[in-house]
């Protein structure tokens, strides 16, 4: 994945074992310990992916939802669907981020 940091993009790679479930994954920060359980809990493979991540660390657990898009914008009814199950997974709307389109490299991600 590409993220932005400051005004430079960074590129992170993360090996996800499958599980036996569809859909499933899991992965073990090497840096941190962490453990973390990812889930694809909806996809049309040709616009989007919606997908959670249960994070168990020594400070606590934490969630993370994640919204891929293949384009620059979705529709206003996938962004209802990714802060409607945000807010399911237990977010509130201070922690529930949607990027603005800037044309860069940290626009390709929401």
């Amino acid at each position: 994945s590409v993220l932005p940091r400051g005004d430079q993009c960074v590129t992170r790679n993360s090996l996800y074992t499958k599980t036996e479930q569809p859909g499933r994954f899991s992965y073990t920060s090497p840096r941190w310990g962490s453990k973390h359980n990812i889930h694809v809990v909806e996809t049309n493979y040709e616009e989007y992916a919606l997908v959670a991540t249960q994070i168990s660390k020594s400070s606590g657990p934490s969630t993370m939802v994640l919204l891929y898009s293949r384009t620059k914008e979705l529709s206003p009814e996938r962004l209802e669907m990714f802060t409607q199950f945000s807010r399911e997974q237990g977010l509130t709307d201070d922690e529930i981020l949607i990027l603005p389109q800037t044309g860069e490299a940290g626009s390709m991600g929401r």
